[in-house]
C-alpha cells in the first residue's frame, strides 16, 4: 500500500529498518549457537592453516540478508580453543558455562567485519574469515562491539587490535589500526 504522507513513509521505513535489524540479530544468533554447538572432539586445527589465502566465497542471492560472504563456524570455535575459553579483551570476565561445551561460553567476533571481505580482498589479498582476524569474546564485550558507544568501541577496537598485531603479521596482514576503526565509524 502507498504511503499517502511523507509520515506514514517515514514510518514504514522506520519499521522496515527495525524489522532488518532484527533479523540480523537472529542470524548473528544463529553463527554463535553454531559455532557453541561444534563437538571439542571434531575440530580439527589444520582446517584453519592457510584459510586468509583462500578467495571468499560470495552466498547465492537467496541466502544474503545480512552475509553476503561464506562463513566457517569451524574457524571460530578454533579462535576461541586458541584463546583457552577465555574473553580476549579481559581474561577476568566471567560468563556462564556452555551445556553443550562444558566451558565458558564465548563468542567469535571478526575484528575486520566479513562484510568488508571484498574490500579487504582487493586490497590485501586476504580472506578476513581466518583465525588470524577472530577473536574470543564473552558474550558482554561481544555486545558492546557492537552496541556501545563510539568510545567503548574504539576502546575495544584499540586493545583487541594491539593484541591481534602479531597474529596480523604473520599472514602479511598490514592493515592499520585507523582502517579498522573507519571500517566501525569511530575515530
Amino acid at each position: 500500500v502507498p504511503a499517502k504522507t511523507e509520515e506514514d513513509f517515514l514510518s514504514f521505513v522506520m519499521f522496515s529498518c527495525m524489522v532488518l535489524d532484527a533479523v540480523k540479530h537472529v542470524l548473528k544468533q544463529l553463527d554463535i549457537e553454531k559455532i557453541d554447538k561444534i563437538d571439542e572432539n571434531n575440530v580439527n586445527s589444520d582446517v584453519a592453516e592457510g584459510a586468509y589465502k583462500i578467495a571468499p566465497v560470495i552466498l547465492d542471492d537467496d541466502k544474503k540478508i545480512s552475509k553476503k560472504y561464506k562463513r566457517n563456524p569451524l574457524l571460530g570455535k578454533i579462535a576461541i580453543q586458541k584463546a583457552y575459553y577465555c574473553c580476549e579483551h579481559n581474561p577476568n570476565h566471567e560468563t556462564f558455562i556452555s551445556a553443550k561445551s562444558h566451558k565458558n561460553f564465548m563468542e567469535a567476533h571478526h575484528l575486520v567485519p566479513v562484510k568488508y571481505q571484498q574490500l579487504i580482498w582487493a586490497k590485501y589479498t586476504i580472506n578476513v574469515d581466518c583465525v588470524e582476524n577472530i577473536v574470543s569474546l564473552c558474550p558482554t564485550c561481544h555486545r558492546a562491539f557492537h552496541n556501545g558507544t563510539n568510545e567503548v568501541k574504539a576502546k575495544i577496537i584499540e586493545d583487541i587490535y594491539q593484541k591481534l598485531i602479531p597474529r596480523y603479521k604473520s599472514i602479511g596482514f598490514n592493515i592499520t589500526i585507523e582502517e579498522v576503526k573507519k571500517l566501525y565509524k569511530v575515530k
